[in-house]
């Protein structure tokens, strides 16, 4: 005699096969823009960063990792600036962005536009009209926390406009951390590193990031110790300003490129960082005072 639970196992199987299918399907947005690092590229599913959905960087400790955040956060915006034409939308609620640090990242004065809002709904309410509109290669977000239902908005409005969205937690301004369940493509936790403890003391290295990658829709977590190379200026081979149109250059200045100093296995890497020198990660991201 045949029992009701057996017939009904082979249909619950294949409805389970299907759903997983439709995950994989909805997980994998194209096009993806390979960060040029193959450690890192290998942890993204498809060899690379999604340019369609939402992307948080948030910092591993919110009294002084603010800052190596917002670098990391910039050398991911010029890398898209790198491959896409238009123009990057910076909304921010502190109005804070060192200009010159985004020009040592890679990103061009002119590609770059701010905005500066008076609190969290505003900035929600301007990245998802940012979102919308063609002109733009990428969008920056800054927000002091965040809840679910807004984060659900902006990843749906990202992939419904094939564009990245950057989202940048600064939960100092709060006062306060929060750590939420997030639809968010990918989730990056940055923290100040050591430079090359091979230097002598009273040298300054080039500056460091440990980068955990931990959440990757369709990926893998991983840890690594990222290294920024900056060799020359910014500027050296610039066109006039009158020459250049910001909105049919995809290249960027050519400021430098991050590498890869190591990987990291430890996933409580980020939360050991040595003092001594690490605050030198900072750069490429100084925030002014006030």
């Amino acid at each position: 005699m045949v029992s009701t639970a057996s017939l009904k196992a082979p249909k619950l199987l294949d409805l389970r096969a299907r759903v997983r299918s439709l995950e994989r399907q909805g997980t994998d947005p194209a096009p993806r823009l390979p960060l040029g690092i193959a450690a890192l590229d290998e942890a993204l599913p498809g060899g690379g960063l999604a340019l369609a959905g939402l992307h948080e960087i948030l910092p591993q400790r919110a009294e002084w990792d603010d800052g190596p955040a917002a670098g990391f956060c910039l050398t991911l915006a010029a890398r898209i600036l790198d491959a896409r034409p238009g123009r990057l939308l910076w909304v921010s609620q502190a109005g804070d962005l060192h200009a010159p640090a985004a020009a040592a990242a890679g990103i061009a004065p002119g590609r770059l536009l701010q905005v500066r809002v008076r609190n969290r709904l505003d900035a929600l309410w301007a990245l998802e009209e940012a979102l919308r509109c063609g002109e733009l290669a990428a969008v920056v977000g800054e927000v002091d926390a965040l809840d679910a239902l807004a984060a659900r908005r902006l990843q749906l409005a990202a992939e419904s406009a094939g564009r990245p969205c950057l989202l940048l937690h600064r939960p100092r301004l709060a006062g306060r951390g929060e750590r939420l369940a997030s639809p968010a493509l990918t989730r990056w936790r940055i923290a100040a590193a050591p430079s090359d403890p091979a230097l002598p003391a009273e040298l300054v290295g080039r500056p460091r990031w440990r980068v955990a990658l931990e959440r990757c829709r369709g990926g893998r977590p991983e840890d690594f110790l990222l290294e920024w190379h900056d060799e020359h200026s910014p500027w050296d081979d610039a066109p006039p300003r009158e020459e250049a149109d910001p909105r049919n250059q995809p290249g960027r200045a050519p400021a430098g490129a991050l590498a890869l100093a190591a990987g990291l296995r430890d996933r409580a890497g980020p939360g050991r960082t040595d003092r001594g020198r690490a605050g030198q990660a900072g750069a490429g991201c100084e925030r002014r005072a006030g």
